[in-house]
């Protein structure tokens, strides 16, 4: 399988440029949707996991830890408005928000 560092563009726009291994994404890349939305970090498997920035374009953030494709572990937000919350997910659902 491919190996190493590569760039995967699909029909549809979106775009991965990072670590490959077994023909997967694996290791570290940035990976952009067509709509504007990008995501910035660590992959395993084909997901994200590990730490990495999700970028949405109306200017919200969440920054922090992922497992299997979810946010899962500590975490911030930013919203739109650039106030950042603090919080922990667990299999993509907030599940606590820790005060500022």
């Amino acid at each position: 399988g491919f190996q190493g560092r590569g760039i995967y563009l699909a029909g549809d726009g979106r775009c991965f440029k990072g670590q490959w291994e077994d023909s997967i994404i694996h290791g570290v890349g940035v990976y952009t949707w067509p709509a504007g939305r990008e995501y910035r970090g660590q992959y395993a498997r084909d997901q994200k996991d590990g730490f990495g920035i999700f970028n949405w374009p109306d200017g919200r953030t969440f920054e922090g830890f992922w497992q299997g494709g979810k946010q899962h572990g500590q975490g911030y937000t930013m919203a739109k408005d650039k106030l950042r919350s603090l919080g922990e997910w667990r299999e993509g659902r907030r599940v606590k928000a820790y005060d500022n």
